[in-house]
């Protein structure tokens, strides 16, 4: 798809696999009940509506500006930020920055 406007659009159900999405506006954009599957791998399954496939290949924002963006009672284990910009970023309220300081000076202790 090309220069799409989905602006109040409501999705439910969707199955989204190996799918590339690039130059998208989110402004406004909420994500309720996003879930990866449950496997360990990917693999052929009964699922509704996936064609038989889960994939379970992990989800990658990459050049992306989520400046503002909140990430809510979500579940982020096993996430890997790797040459981000976090200026201003927080975690429960605490700066990214300074929690980065205090590893830094307790682990060169």
């Amino acid at each position: 798809m090309r220069h799409v406007n989905f602006v109040n659009a409501e999705w439910e159900h969707i199955y989204f696999s190996n799918v590339h999405v690039n130059h998208i506006q989110l402004g406004g954009t909420v994500f309720d009940n996003i879930k990866r599957p449950d496997a360990q791998r990917s693999r052929l399954d009964e699922e509704p509506g996936t064609d038989g496939w889960v994939n379970v290949e992990p989800v990658v924002f990459r050049n992306s500006d989520l400046g503002g963006a909140v990430f809510d009672n979500c579940a982020l284990n096993g996430v890997d930020i790797r040459g981000c910009r976090m200026d201003g970023m927080t975690i429960d309220g605490i700066p990214v920055a300074e929690l980065l300081a205090a590893y830094a000076a307790a682990k060169s202790r």
